[in-house]
Protein backbone atom coordinates (compact mmCIF):
# COMPACT_ATOMS: atom_id res chain seq x y z
CA UNK A 1 0.00 0.00 0.00
CA UNK A 2 2.95 2.78 0.88
CA UNK A 3 4.71 2.62 -2.00
CA UNK A 4 1.43 2.33 -4.34
CA UNK A 5 0.64 5.57 -2.46
CA UNK A 6 3.89 7.23 -3.06
CA UNK A 7 3.92 6.26 -6.70
CA UNK A 8 0.28 8.15 -7.25
CA UNK A 9 1.50 11.09 -5.32
CA UNK A 10 4.51 11.82 -7.01
CA UNK A 11 2.65 10.77 -10.26
CA UNK A 12 0.07 13.32 -9.31
CA UNK A 13 2.77 16.04 -8.31
CA UNK A 14 4.91 15.41 -11.47
CA UNK A 15 1.52 15.95 -13.80
CA UNK A 16 0.93 19.29 -11.86
CA UNK A 17 4.32 20.75 -12.75
CA UNK A 18 3.88 20.22 -16.20
CA UNK A 19 1.45 22.77 -16.42
CA UNK A 20 2.80 26.11 -16.57
CA UNK A 21 2.11 28.11 -13.68
CA UNK A 22 0.92 31.33 -15.87
CA UNK A 23 -2.48 29.30 -16.43
CA UNK A 24 -2.94 28.45 -13.13
CA UNK A 25 -5.59 30.55 -10.77
CA UNK A 26 -3.68 31.67 -7.15
CA UNK A 27 -5.74 29.03 -5.71
CA UNK A 28 -4.65 26.18 -7.67
CA UNK A 29 -1.14 27.77 -7.50
CA UNK A 30 -1.47 27.49 -3.52
CA UNK A 31 -2.57 24.13 -3.76
CA UNK A 32 0.07 22.98 -5.80
CA UNK A 33 2.85 24.42 -3.86
CA UNK A 34 1.12 23.00 -0.28
CA UNK A 35 1.28 19.45 -2.41
CA UNK A 36 4.97 19.71 -3.16
CA UNK A 37 5.79 21.04 0.31
CA UNK A 38 4.27 18.02 2.18
CA UNK A 39 5.48 15.50 -0.14
CA UNK A 40 8.71 17.10 -0.79
CA UNK A 41 10.86 14.11 1.39
CA UNK A 42 9.90 11.85 -1.24
CA UNK A 43 11.88 13.68 -3.71
CA UNK A 44 13.88 16.82 -2.86
CA UNK A 45 17.17 14.53 -1.79
CA UNK A 46 17.22 12.40 -5.47
CA UNK A 47 18.27 13.77 -9.41
CA UNK A 48 15.42 14.50 -10.91
CA UNK A 49 15.30 11.43 -13.23
CA UNK A 50 15.31 9.43 -9.93
CA UNK A 51 12.15 11.16 -8.25
CA UNK A 52 10.64 7.83 -8.19
CA UNK A 53 13.52 6.22 -6.08
CA UNK A 54 11.70 6.72 -2.83
CA UNK A 55 9.18 4.22 -4.41
CA UNK A 56 11.74 1.51 -5.36
CA UNK A 57 12.95 2.19 -1.75
CA UNK A 58 9.79 1.46 0.03
CA UNK A 59 9.11 -1.50 -2.32
CA UNK A 60 13.01 -3.04 -1.37
CA UNK A 61 11.77 -2.91 1.88
CA UNK A 62 8.59 -4.49 1.58
CA UNK A 63 9.86 -7.12 -0.23
CA UNK A 64 12.80 -8.20 2.36
CA UNK A 65 10.32 -7.38 5.21
CA UNK A 66 6.73 -8.81 3.78
CA UNK A 67 7.48 -10.94 0.58
CA UNK A 68 10.22 -12.79 1.74
CA UNK A 69 8.21 -13.98 4.75
CA UNK A 70 5.82 -15.42 3.54
CA UNK A 71 5.30 -19.79 3.24
CA UNK A 72 6.58 -19.71 -0.05
CA UNK A 73 10.25 -19.22 1.48
CA UNK A 74 9.87 -21.33 4.10
CA UNK A 75 10.90 -18.51 6.97
CA UNK A 76 14.41 -19.44 8.53
CA UNK A 77 15.34 -21.90 5.79
CA UNK A 78 18.71 -21.65 2.83
CA UNK A 79 16.04 -21.06 0.48
CA UNK A 80 14.75 -18.04 2.30
CA UNK A 81 18.09 -16.71 3.21
CA UNK A 82 19.36 -17.09 -0.71
CA UNK A 83 16.72 -15.57 -2.55
CA UNK A 84 17.42 -12.97 0.34
CA UNK A 85 20.94 -12.51 -0.64
CA UNK A 86 21.04 -12.72 -4.40
CA UNK A 87 18.27 -9.19 -3.69
CA UNK A 88 20.25 -7.84 -1.74
CA UNK A 89 23.07 -7.68 -4.20
CA UNK A 90 21.17 -6.54 -6.92
CA UNK A 91 19.83 -3.81 -5.10
CA UNK A 92 23.54 -2.88 -4.49
CA UNK A 93 24.22 -3.26 -8.13
CA UNK A 94 21.30 -0.95 -8.92
CA UNK A 95 22.47 1.40 -5.92
CA UNK A 96 25.83 1.72 -7.47
CA UNK A 97 24.57 2.21 -11.33
CA UNK A 98 22.46 4.61 -10.58
CA UNK A 99 23.77 7.28 -7.86
CA UNK A 100 20.10 8.82 -7.52
CA UNK A 101 21.11 11.63 -4.75
CA UNK A 102 22.11 14.86 -5.41
CA UNK A 103 24.71 14.56 -2.77
CA UNK A 104 27.45 12.38 -3.57
CA UNK A 105 28.65 11.72 0.36
CA UNK A 106 24.63 10.42 0.20
CA UNK A 107 24.99 8.12 -2.49
CA UNK A 108 28.43 6.76 -0.79
CA UNK A 109 26.30 6.14 2.38
CA UNK A 110 23.36 4.80 0.90
CA UNK A 111 25.96 2.14 -1.54
CA UNK A 112 28.09 1.25 1.68
CA UNK A 113 24.53 0.45 3.75
CA UNK A 114 23.39 -1.93 0.59
CA UNK A 115 26.83 -3.31 0.46
CA UNK A 116 26.54 -4.18 4.76
CA UNK A 117 23.32 -5.75 4.07
CA UNK A 118 24.78 -8.38 1.22
CA UNK A 119 27.37 -9.18 4.04
CA UNK A 120 24.22 -9.98 6.60
CA UNK A 121 22.78 -12.37 4.57
CA UNK A 122 26.00 -13.95 3.46
CA UNK A 123 27.17 -14.55 6.78
CA UNK A 124 23.75 -15.82 7.91
CA UNK A 125 24.12 -18.86 5.14
CA UNK A 126 27.31 -19.03 6.80
CA UNK A 127 25.96 -19.34 10.18
CA UNK A 128 22.88 -21.39 9.47
CA UNK A 129 25.63 -24.19 8.07
CA UNK A 130 27.34 -24.23 11.13
CA UNK A 131 23.94 -24.73 13.24
CA UNK A 132 23.08 -27.42 11.31
CA UNK A 133 26.73 -29.14 11.73
CA UNK A 134 26.00 -28.29 14.98
CA UNK A 135 22.56 -30.24 14.63
CA UNK A 136 23.94 -32.93 13.33
CA UNK A 137 27.28 -33.52 14.93
CA UNK A 138 26.37 -37.48 16.54
CA UNK A 139 25.69 -38.58 13.35
CA UNK A 140 28.96 -37.26 11.32
CA UNK A 141 31.89 -38.91 11.39
CA UNK A 142 35.21 -36.98 13.15
CA UNK A 143 36.40 -36.00 9.37
CA UNK A 144 33.51 -34.75 8.05
CA UNK A 145 33.35 -32.21 11.38
CA UNK A 146 37.03 -31.50 10.57
CA UNK A 147 36.14 -30.15 7.32
CA UNK A 148 32.93 -28.76 7.86
CA UNK A 149 32.96 -27.75 11.17
CA UNK A 150 32.65 -23.71 11.52
CA UNK A 151 33.68 -21.23 14.89
CA UNK A 152 30.28 -19.63 14.99
CA UNK A 153 31.33 -17.18 17.55
CA UNK A 154 34.26 -16.23 15.85
CA UNK A 155 32.17 -15.56 12.70
CA UNK A 156 29.83 -13.42 14.49
CA UNK A 157 32.32 -11.14 15.28
CA UNK A 158 34.06 -11.40 12.35
CA UNK A 159 30.56 -9.93 10.55
CA UNK A 160 30.68 -6.80 12.70
CA UNK A 161 34.14 -6.21 12.45
CA UNK A 162 33.65 -6.15 8.56
CA UNK A 163 30.33 -3.87 8.84
CA UNK A 164 32.02 -1.41 11.41
CA UNK A 165 34.79 -1.29 8.98
CA UNK A 166 33.13 -0.89 6.21
CA UNK A 167 31.00 2.31 7.91
CA UNK A 168 34.58 3.94 8.87
CA UNK A 169 35.10 3.57 5.61
CA UNK A 170 32.56 5.78 4.07
CA UNK A 171 32.30 7.95 6.81
CA UNK A 172 36.49 8.67 5.87
CA UNK A 173 35.25 8.77 1.96
CA UNK A 174 32.50 11.41 3.32
CA UNK A 175 34.61 13.62 4.78
CA UNK A 176 36.87 13.14 1.85
CA UNK A 177 34.07 14.30 -0.54
CA UNK A 178 32.98 17.00 2.01
CA UNK A 179 36.93 18.91 1.92
CA UNK A 180 37.03 18.49 -2.00
CA UNK A 181 33.16 19.96 -2.07
CA UNK A 182 33.53 23.18 -0.06
CA UNK A 183 37.24 23.15 -2.17
CA UNK A 184 35.46 23.74 -5.07
CA UNK A 185 33.16 26.39 -4.10
CA UNK A 186 35.84 28.21 -2.43
CA UNK A 187 35.60 31.60 -4.04
CA UNK A 188 39.04 31.92 -6.83
CA UNK A 189 40.24 34.79 -8.98
CA UNK A 190 39.94 34.85 -12.53
CA UNK A 191 43.38 34.40 -14.46
CA UNK A 192 42.94 37.81 -16.00
CA UNK A 193 42.66 39.52 -12.61
CA UNK A 194 46.09 38.22 -11.26
CA UNK A 195 49.56 38.78 -12.77
CA UNK A 196 52.00 35.94 -11.53
CA UNK A 197 55.34 37.64 -10.02
CA UNK A 198 58.60 35.18 -10.03
CA UNK A 199 60.73 35.66 -6.79
CA UNK A 200 63.99 34.06 -6.17
CA UNK A 201 61.84 31.38 -3.80
CA UNK A 202 58.66 31.46 -5.75
CA UNK A 203 55.70 32.56 -7.86
CA UNK A 204 53.72 34.78 -6.45
CA UNK A 205 49.80 35.75 -7.87
CA UNK A 206 49.22 40.06 -7.71
CA UNK A 207 45.82 40.99 -8.59
CA UNK A 208 46.12 43.01 -11.17
CA UNK A 209 45.00 46.80 -10.78
CA UNK A 210 41.80 47.88 -13.28
CA UNK A 211 41.59 50.89 -15.13
CA UNK A 212 41.28 53.99 -13.08
CA UNK A 213 43.39 52.82 -9.68
CA UNK A 214 46.57 53.67 -10.71
CA UNK A 215 45.12 57.81 -10.63
CA UNK A 216 42.99 56.75 -7.79
CA UNK A 217 46.78 55.30 -6.21
CA UNK A 218 48.33 58.81 -6.82
CA UNK A 219 46.05 61.01 -5.65
CA UNK A 220 45.12 59.19 -2.52
CA UNK A 221 42.04 57.84 -3.29
CA UNK A 222 43.24 54.67 -2.38
CA UNK A 223 40.97 52.54 0.35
Amino acid sequence: IVPSSYLFMLKLIRRRERKPDEDKSPTQLAKDNALKDAFAFLYQEYEADFYLWEVAESGKKLIFVGFLSMPLFGPGSTKQLITAFVFSVVCLMLQMQARPYKRDDDDLLASMCAFCLVLMFFFCLILQQGVLIDDSRETLTQQVLDRFEINTSALGVGMVVVMLLSLVVAFIMMTIHAARARQDDAPRLPPSATRRVVTRRRAIDLPLMRAGDTARLRGGGWG
